[in-house]
Order: C-alpha cells, then structure tokens, then sequence
C-alpha cells in the first residue's frame, strides 16, 4: 500500500507541473533530483547508489552524497539506473531536406547535340550541394518522440541523395525551438560515391570518383586564387564566389572531416583512397562490411558511423531459393551482426547510426549485435563517449559528469533488456516522460528470466567463409549444389613458395621441357628446368606427374569486376574516368577466370564513347582487396571506340562516322592547347596565373606524351585507317587495336604503324559492322607482322580462352606456340608487362596454370590455377 500510495502522490505531482511545461521556458521546472539510483556515469564506470541534482539545464551535483536542494522536484531513482543520453550519430530527419539546392545556379548551357567537350565544365555542380547546412532547414519532426522514448538525447541530422550532399548539424531532442536545439555546428562534409539522377555528366560510378576528384581540384585552385586576391590587397580581378568550392575548400583545410558513405570492402577502400588523395579526414558512415578493412581503418585512424539495418530473411520468396543460396544469405546476415563486435575486438572506434531505421528496430538490432559478441560496455560507449568524440561534442556529451550539459535516460533496468522501459528522459536539461507500467518484482530465489536474445558466446568469429552449403537431408543429384562459396577458397596456400614436379612445362617462350620442375620463391619463379636429383627442402612440393603447366593466361580485353557500370555514356569524351577506381573485388567472375587458368586481365571500359575511360590491369586474386588484386605499376591504357556504338546515341555528338574523326581532331586540338597553356605557365610562375588543372584535358594530353596508351574498339578497315592517320597527325601512336574484325583487309598498315590486335577466334556476322569477319583473320595478321592476341569480352567466353586458341591452329594453320602465345606473351607485351608475365621464365611472376592435358586438346582441363 505504501508503493501504491506513493506511485499516486508521484502521478500527482507530475500532472501538477505538466501545465508549467506547455508554457514558456522560463516557467518551467529547472531544478530535479533523481534519487537513490544507480548510475552509470559512463561505459564501466557505476554508483550503485547516487543522487544527480540538476539546474537550470545543467547536471549540479552527483554521487552517493549529493545533497538535493529544497526547491528541486525529487525523482525516486530506486529501481531505475541512469545512463548518459544516447546519441544517433547519423540520420536524416529533423529538417527540411526540398531546402537543398546548389546556390550557384544552371550551369552554362552546352549543345551536346552539336559538338563534343573537350574540357570538364568548371561549372557543373551535378550531385554536389556542399554549400548546403542542415541547420539554415530545420523543421520540427514527428520521429522526435519515439526516439527519445528509446533513450536517445541527441542525433545528428544529415542530408543524403547526392554525391557531395552538404553539411550536417548535432541536434538536441530537448524539444525546445530549433534555433535552442542546434549542439555543433557543422559536423562534417557528407556524401556517398552515388550518381546523382537525371541526364548528364556524371551518370556511372567511376564518373562519379572522376567528378568528385575535378571538384576537389577546383576547390584548392579556388582557395589559392582567393588567397592570392587578399595577399594583393585586393587588386585586380576578383576570383568568382563559388559556395560549393568554397565548402569544399573546409574540408581539404581539414575544417570539417568528410564523413563518406561506404557499406562495402571495396566502397570503404575507395573512399579511403580518395582522402589519402586529397589529405582530407575521412569518417565512413554505413559500414556494413568494415570489419573485413578492421585493420586498415584501425592504422589510419579512421572512424566508422555505423549503420546497422541488417538485412533480413525474405521469407515466402527463400523456399524457392537453391540451399546455396541460402546459406550464402545466412552468412551475410551473420556478418553483419558480427561487424560491431570486431571491429570493437580490432580497437576501431565506432558509433551507431540510426538511418534506415526506427527506434524499435534499432534497439532489437543493437541487442543482436550484443548477442553476437559485442561487449554492453562497447555498445554504450558507441551510444554515448565514443559518438560525442567522433562528432566533437567529448566536453558536452557522452558522460554524466558535475558541470556538463543534463543529457541523461533514466530507465527500470539494463538497456540491454528486451523489456526495459523509459521512465524518462532529460535532453539538455529538458524533462519528457512517458508512459510507464512499474514491472513486478522477481522473487529473490527465482532464477533469471532468459530472454531469447540473451548474450551467448561472446567471442567474435571472423566469418570469412560461409557455412558450407547443401541440405543434409537432400538425396541425388538434383538436390547438389555446384560452384558453392564455400568450394571457392584455395585449396592450397603456398604463401609464394613451391616446388612443382613431373609436368610437361610449355615455356611459351623457350620451348617444351618434359618431365620438368618449376622452383618458386617469395612468388617468383628461381628455376624452370628438367627434374633435379636433389628436392630444396623447405617448400610446399605440387606433384603434377602427367599434367600440362603453361603460364597463366592473360585476357586483354574484359569487362568484369566493374562496379557501378562499365560506360561513363553521358559524354562523348571521359578519358578521366578509371575504371580502376571502380574495381569490384568480390565479382565471383574472378573466381571463374581463374577456373580457366586466367591470371591476369585487363578491365576495360565500355565502347560508348569515342575516347571512353582508362583501365585497370588486374591479378585475379579472389577474396582480397581490389587494392591488393590491381597491378599498380602497370601502363596506363585508354579505351578509344569507333563505328556505330559511338554514333547512335541521341542528342549526343558525333551522330555519323565522319564525326567521330572530328571529336579526335577536336579532343587533341584542345589537348595541344592545354599543354602549352601549363608550358607557358611553368616558365613564369610567379608572373601567371596559375591555370585550371583539368583532368579529361590532362589525360589527353598524357595520350599525346605517349604516357597513356590507346587501345581501340573498332571493325571497319576504313575506320581502322582514320584513326591510324589521326594518330599519325597529333604524334603518338595506337597501342592496341580491339575486335578489329575487318583488320585484315589493312593488316599491313597495322603492323607498319606497331599495333597489335585483340581479336574473337570466330565471332562474327552479329551486327553489320561484323558482316565482313572472317575466322583466318588472326593468321592474316600474324603473317603481315602483327603481335596477335585472343581476348574474351564475355565473363563466360573467358572461362575457355585456351579452346578458343586452339582455333586459330584449325583457321590458318599458325602453330601451336603461336597459338599459345595469343593468350600469354603477346597479350603481355600489349600491356606492356613482358617482364612480369606471359611466359615461363626465371625471374617471372609464378602465375601458372595446370592442365590434365595439352592446352589445345579439347578434353583438357584447368586442374589448378596459382598465381
């Protein structure tokens, strides 16, 4: 009766105030103490029995002695624990987000239709509105309450849907008008590598990097043109005023960190490498697969905001799913509930992110992550000091502490219960309450409720494998699985050392050795040669009695392992896209190339531009990074197209095949302008005004040097011809010629001007422009003195390239090392790492291939690729 009478004095009491609270500020409550509760002052450090005294906004006084003032409203804290208010570190409600717009206004009208640019638009702000500040639109919001009902004090309000979308604002849930709810101001600089909607360039995700990486130069020219405007007193020609460049400015001041979208391995890695770049701080929010990156984010000291909307079983729609599949999803799942925990274990510091997600949700998923290994500890300190450091809020948020701001949760137990309940709530100093049913007590002998989501094994497990697929129960053989994830790691790590013994080696370049041994170490190829007597001790020894060992196969010409698109289409000239920014790492085409015995293969880009994007040259090494796979020294190429792909798209110049040879004519002028525009500059420094660097212009300009190699998509022989000449014209010269189907009606042009050929054993008469293929194609040009080379273009035709080499011993009759060299040394010396690959030979990278038989027989296959 007396904890009944009391609940009912204390009910009354409360309705007695509420009037004051719907009335202004300065008639409201300030003064509150919570007593005899047990709090948690911050991550493992607990007062099992404390006062906090609070005034006017403010936390007065707390510990086991605090002395609670006369005129303070009393909150009974036995029962309840008290925890610092819980910050969401990303979000995107709380303003009005129709209020972003650029403030620079259209850019400058282009024809497209009518001419190709040659030159990046200094003006194009396409997915970039970095001048915008969430706190110039904040609106009240309706998830305020629900929020705060789950503990939450503070959360950061962030625009999204761009590129470079703007900057965000820490926002109190206090409830009082906006212009009183605002922390800190700005946060970061937020963005995502997400082609903005809409026409125009950029519209894939390399044009994206390509884009952001022209704006960040600009914004440093911006900054050293107005830097130089105030050193002269402000003479002379006043630099534009560009908002966007000048924000952007901020972050490369390293002002503001730039806080950048990144779920997966190789979108992390990509905005990792884009802030090395630029020296700018990097904070990655989303995060999803950030502990396969633990330690690299850990070295560089880079935090991580992460999102923890986790993916969820589809339900109805699975029970049609093969069990591979399945489990592959199973495995993503637990992955992602696993992720908070080790990167906790690698000591990467973390804080959670709301997004995507609502308060009920969020606190479910949290206890999954728990669960699942993560410490309550570390899941408070993500909720508390670890967000307040990350954002720079440490002194205001985070701690319950004599002095700070009151942002505190006063729940009936451990936050970490499934059925805890807020008794209420203060954000800076702001009480809010909310209905509350008082839990029956446990009898003292009774043994504790075991909740399902209750913490079990506490150690976190890299899954870097998924379970191993297949129903147990599944009988014959249209229940098996085929290509199953689990089936996909090496069965054999070397760690660069080997000794292969008892195959016939076919050295590409020096002849056939029977019966013969390959000796590798640290990767490297240190003997090739007939069987030695004596075995070095100390390696891994592959007994390939009775197999077939070439060099690892190369592709020159593929498409694979390209996120986000493989065209850059908006414009008839991107040379500053790369497709090794957009390198998609975990494409299990790789794994399929190397089913193949393909080692090593060129990403091209696509052929809808009349000079598309530059490549990447790639080790297919599956399940590392994209960092680790692509061959950083290699030569630098370009993809040139001709013909009809190039043409056909409306309201985008050329629109004949005679305009293609004016955009090369155009692109080039331009390029030669461009160089002596930075001659000129260079000599007189101090005397000129520093030029734009523009980086489509500077990788033409790179073409003219020589510096980056043109490889071309092309058919026609009279096309072929066209751009031999232009090229001939402007000095430099074709590296490659691609598919080049009618490039024997002109091989002995080809070969005059150095080009070699990328062709199909046999593919032909699938367009009008293939009409004139012929299967001897390969052996006309090898005869004219052309370095010939069979590429795929297809993820499937890949798989079998050493089929396809032999055809070209069935049409022309060329011999089989001719043959085999279409797929290994000439396809090396077109990507100008003959030194590296493409034949067996002391010195050489160990990228091998083993076959049950002769590569050229048709029922061989690959028994084991190395690399």
């Amino acid at each position: 009766m007396r904890i009944a009478l009391r609940l009912a004095l204390f009910a009354f009491a409360l309705s007695a105030i509420a009037v004051y609270a719907q009335g202004p500020s300065s008639l409201r409550p300030k003064v509150f103490a919570i007593r005899d509760a047990k709090v948690v002052t911050a991550p493992g450090q607990v007062i099992a029995k404390a006062t906090i005294v609070i005034r006017d906004g403010l936390i007065a006084e707390v510990g086991e002695n605090a002395k609670i003032p006369a005129d303070a409203i009393v909150i009974e804290g036995k029962d309840f624990t008290v925890y610092p208010g819980f910050i969401d570190a990303c979000s995107h409600w709380g303003f009005d987000a129709a209020l972003r717009r650029n403030l620079g206004g259209p850019p400058e009208a282009v024809d497209f239709a009518s001419e190709a640019l040659a030159a990046t638009k200094p003006d194009n702000r396409k997915g970039l509105t970095p001048e915008f500040d969430v706190a110039t639109a904040l609106k009240d919001d309706d998830q305020t309450a629900s929020w705060r009902k789950a503990g939450f004090t503070a959360h950061l309000a962030a625009p999204e849907g761009g590129l470079v979308t703007g900057q965000s604002a820490l926002l109190s849930l206090s409830g009082l008008p906006s212009r009183e709810t605002v922390i800190r101001l700005p946060i970061g600089m937020h963005g995502a590598f997400k082609s903005a909607a809409g026409d125009g360039y950029p519209r894939s995700l390399m044009g994206d990097v390509a884009h952001m990486r022209q704006q960040f130069l600009d914004a440093g020219l911006y900054q050293r043109q107005w830097d130089a405007f105030e050193k002269r007193g402000r003479t002379g020609r006043q630099p534009p005023q560009d908002a966007a460049l000048g924000a952007l400015g901020r972050v490369l001041q390293k002002k503001l960190p730039l806080i950048f979208e990144g779920d997966t391995r190789d979108a992390i890695q990509r905005v990792l490498d884009f802030a090395d770049e630029f020296k700018v701080q990097p904070i990655i929010f989303g995060g999803r697969d950030a502990w396969k990156l633990a330690e690299v984010l850990k070295q560089k000291n880079v935090a991580v905001i992460l999102r923890i909307n986790f993916s969820e079983p589809n339900g109805e729609r699975e029970k049609e799913w093969p069990q591979r599949v399945k489990d592959e999803q199973r495995a993503t799942e637990k992955a992602e509930v696993l992720c908070a925990s080790l990167l906790q274990k690698a000591g990467v510091k973390f804080a959670f992110a709301a997004s995507g997600l609502g308060a009920d949700k969020f606190r479910d998923n949290l206890r999954k992550a728990i669960s699942a290994g993560l410490p309550a500890d570390a899941a408070l300190a993500a909720l508390t000091v670890y967000a307040a450091d990350i954002l720079g809020v440490q002194a205001q948020l985070g701690k319950i502490e004599k002095g700070r701001p009151a942002n505190l949760v006063v729940l009936d137990g451990e936050f970490t219960d499934p059925a805890v309940q807020t008794f209420c709530l203060f954000a800076d100093g702001v009480r809010h309450e909310f209905e509350f049913k008082p839990r029956e007590k446990k009898k003292p002998d009774a043994p504790p409720a075991k909740t399902p989501d209750a913490p079990g094994d506490k150690t976190a497990k890299r899954p870097d494998a998924p379970p191993a697929s297949g129903d147990k129960a599944a009988k014959g053989p249209d229940k098996r699985d085929s290509e199953i994830e689990a089936d996909r790691i090496p069965a054999l790590r070397t760690k660069g050392n080997a000794l292969i013994r008892g195959a016939t080696i076919l050295t590409v370049s020096h002849g056939t050795i029977p019966n013969g041994e390959i000796e590798i170490e640290n990767g490297k190829i240190i003997y090739v040669g007939p069987l030695r007597e004596t075995r070095p001790a100390g390696r891994p020894v592959i007994d390939a009695t009775g197999t077939f060992i070439m060099p690892g196969i190369i592709d020159t010409h593929s498409h694979f392992a390209i996120e986000g698109g493989v065209n850059e289409f908006s414009l008839s000239i991107v040379p500053e896209v790369r497709v090794r920014d957009v390198v998609d790492s975990e494409d299990v085409s790789i794994y399929r190339g190397l089913a193949g015995g393909v080692t090593t293969a060129r990403l091209l880009h696509g052929s809808a531009n009349c000079i598309g994007g530059q490549d990447a040259v790639i080790k297919l090494k599956y399940r590392t990074s994209a960092k680790e796979m692509l061959i950083a020294d290699a030569p630098r190429g370009v993809k040139f197209a001709l013909g009809e792909n190039v043409k056909r798209s409306d309201g985008r110049f050329p629109n004949t095949r005679l305009g293609v040879e004016a955009v090369l004519v155009r692109a080039f002028s331009e390029a030669q302008a461009y160089l002596q525009t930075w001659d000129t500059y260079l000599k007189a420094p101090k005397e000129l005004p520093e030029p734009r660097r523009d980086m489509r212009l500077e990788a033409l300009a790179d073409i003219l040097k020589g510096d980056l190699k043109v490889h071309c998509h092309c058919y026609r022989a009279d096309e072929i011809l066209m751009l031999l000449r232009v090229a001939d014209k402007f000095g430099f010269k074709v590296k490659s010629l691609q598919h080049v189907l009618e490039g024997y009606k002109v091989a002995p042009e080809i070969a005059a001007h150095g080009a070699a050929v990328s062709l199909f054993a046999d593919w032909w008469a699938y367009k009008v422009e293939a009409f004139d293929a012929i299967p001897f194609a390969a052996s006309l040009l090898h005869e004219a003195g052309a370095s010939v080379c069979l590429k795929s273009d297809s993820h499937e035709l890949m798989r079998h390239l050493y089929q396809e080499a032999a055809k070209l011993v069935k049409y022309g009759g060329m011999t089989e090392s001719d043959a085999l060299k279409a797929i290994t040394l000439n396809p090396a010396k077109q990507l100008g790492l003959d030194k590296r690959v493409g034949s067996i030979e002391v010195g050489k990278d160990a990228d091998l291939v083993i076959f049950t038989g002769h590569p050229l027989n048709g029922f061989s296959r690959v028994d084991m690729t190395l690399v």
